[in-house]
């Protein structure tokens, strides 16, 4: 039998206790149960998962002296998981804003410190490349370089110097 009594203590503070009965063809009772807390902003746990643990009663059937032998205790059962969620969530989600508001503030503090010992860097003007795509300037003073052997590449200087003999 259903105690008011009883369903009064279990209705979550602020929230409410929803209860469906309908009698099926065959006499078995059908109960929907849901408890619904006061809506909390879930800001960082997984927000469709929590919605669809909310958003789901639990259902259960039998024959009325099935429900009658347990009802009241199957009740308290299912309204103290869902209030043991609802706790898990809001600490779940309060734990994760906290680390990741630790790491932002980690990260700020890495870069601040990136910014003040980072060499100051010079601005180079860029090379205006000549014919055969060499650079005509010297990028670190901006003054015409001479073209020797070593700016060509190796190719090109054995081919300017002519055939090399070797000893070996």
């Amino acid at each position: 039998m259903l105690n008011a009594t009883q369903i009064k203590e279990i209705v979550p503070q602020g929230g409410s206790l929803l209860l469906s009965f309908t009698v099926a063809e065959d006499g078995n009772l059908t109960v929907l149960i849901h408890p619904k807390f006061p809506d909390k902003d879930v800001k960082n746990a997984d927000k469709e998962n929590v919605k669809r643990i909310r958003e789901n009663p639990v259902v259960i059937s039998g024959t009325a002296e099935e429900l009658d032998a347990g009802f009241m205790d199957f009740l308290n059962t299912v309204v103290a998981k869902k209030a043991s969620f609802e706790e898990a969530v809001k600490t779940v989600d309060a734990e994760i804003t906290t680390a990741l508001a630790a790491i932002k503030t980690e990260g700020n503090k890495k870069v601040e410190t990136a910014r003040k010992t980072a060499p100051k860097s010079k601005t180079v003007a860029p090379a205006k490349a000549d014919a055969q795509g060499t650079s005509g300037t010297d990028n670190e003073t901006g003054e015409e370089k001479a073209e020797t052997d070593e700016t060509k590449t190796g190719a090109e200087a054995k081919v300017e110097a002519g055939p090399q003999s070797s000893l070996f």
